[in-house]
């Protein structure tokens, strides 16, 4: 049973406030990191790198196979238990795991560059794509690292790593602008920072769990396996279902529209990743509590969690929106840009609404139900992809917004009802 102290309002205070330092930095890299390819190269190069940077994202979840919320399972539970001999074993023969698959994965990607050619015809696209296949590698590890983090509920250590991916970025980027380098190689800024990462975490995470203790266990490569293969097309369908509105204006429309629309979605995308903070820091004691069936005191903190952060979001959409339009005349001046505030308006507009039950996107696998989680997930990208196919030939960028929006909205919906019914969580129906 978890401890008053796991469960405390307190804590959970003193780790969020370090991952909203880590997310204001992300936040602030991410516009700057925007800005500048924006406002350098143009909306063009803009739109082609977030068409990549998509695909990137979509790949990585096949590199890590669903492992890292297999690994972020067993540690969350099993860490800091008096008895658990098969714990070391468990992470280490994950990340072996993972160091194959996601070789595996880098591998078919480069494969399948022309191909990919083919449905976006974009000046540079394919040179991108194979600069970064090296960051995908690596990143795909980073995931199952940072999840080992996580699990352990080391937050402040979690919240530094997260930025140290950002800091290398903008170092690479000055680099990069230092030496006036082709911008169709500046993926390879991603993929350096990636590998550099990987060498930390690697040993920051191997010094918790030791090789030294090491013993090859087939029952544990059987649980990741069978863990991270039903939870796997959840992660696909999560991380699509965050790209799908770029990936299919690129589709439809053109790279400049991509570009245009990207600086909506992220400023969408900064106030999401509160979302992220908030549910990174609750999945340890979500899985805990479920495991050992407190979900009445869980209800109770999650209901103080969701007031507070469903005011912040309140607070946060309202500044974007206002201050957006002087933002991006000062970023960009005439570059069109400024045709990207009412997909901004419908993005945040969703965020808002669906905010009281986002940070528990996660609850289902959280709580050993992976079949239950990929099954959530792929209503809510059924939902994305069909308003996004419907309103982006008429509504152009501002039906991709809306269409998201709509997303969050019908996903927040889906975890009231359903974390209720299998769980016995919640929070406020």
């Amino acid at each position: 049973m978890m401890s008053s102290e796991q469960l405390s309002y307190r804590r959970f205070g003193s780790d969020a406030l370090w991952n909203f330092g880590s997310l204001a930095f992300l936040a602030s890299a991410g516009i700057v990191l925007n800005v500048i390819l924006g406002g350098v190269y143009g909306a063009s190069v803009l739109g082609v790198f977030n068409v990549v940077f998509a695909i990137y994202i979509f790949a990585s979840q096949f590199g890590v196979l669903g492992l890292h919320l297999s690994v972020l399972k067993v540690v969350s539970i099993e860490y800091g238990r008096p008895e658990t001999p098969d714990l070391n074993n468990s992470v280490i023969i994950g990340a072996v795991l993972v160091l194959l698959i996601s070789t595996t994965v880098s591998f078919l990607v480069l494969i399948c560059v022309p191909l990919l050619q083919r449905v976006y015809e974009f000046d540079g696209f394919s040179t991108m794509l194979y600069c970064i296949v090296p960051g995908l590698w690596a990143f795909a590890l980073n995931k199952y690292f940072l999840s080992i983090v996580n699990g352990t509920r080391k937050m402040r250590a979690f919240a530094i790593f997260q930025s140290l991916r950002y800091v290398f970025i903008l170092l690479g980027t000055v680099v990069f602008l230092i030496f006036n380098a082709d911008p169709n190689y500046f993926t390879l800024v991603i993929s350096f920072s990636e590998l550099i990462l990987l060498f930390i975490l690697f040993i920051f995470c191997f010094r918790t769990f030791p090789f030294k203790s090491f013993r090859c266990q087939f029952s544990l490569i059987q649980q990741h396996l069978r863990f991270g293969t039903r939870v796997f097309l959840s992660g696909v369908m999560g991380e699509l279902n965050t790209r799908v509105d770029v990936l299919m204006i690129g589709a439809f429309l053109n790279e400049r529209s991509v570009g245009i629309y990207t600086i909506s979605v992220l400023i969408a995308e900064g106030l999401y990743q509160s979302v992220v903070v908030v549910r990174n820091v609750i999945n340890p004691v979500v899985a805990r509590s479920i495991a050992d069936g407190t979900t009445e005191q869980l209800s109770v903190f999650l209901r103080k969690v969701s007031l507070g952060f469903s005011g912040l979001m309140i607070f946060g959409a309202a500044v974007c929106v206002l201050v957006f339009p002087y933002a991006v005349d000062l970023a960009f001046g005439d570059g069109g840009f400024e045709d990207a505030f009412w997909p901004l308006v419908a993005l945040t507009i969703g965020l808002v609404v669906a905010a009281p039950y986002l940070p528990l996107s996660m609850v289902f696998s959280q709580g050993g139900r992976p079949t239950l989680q990929a099954g959530f997930t792929a209503f809510v990208l059924a939902v994305n992809a069909i308003f996004n196919l419907v309103l982006i030939p008429q509504y152009g960028i501002v039906g991709a917004g809306i269409a998201t929006g709509l997303s969050y909205v019908f996903g927040a919906v889906m975890i009231a009802v359903i974390a209720r019914r299998e769980f016995g969580v919640r929070v406020w129906m």
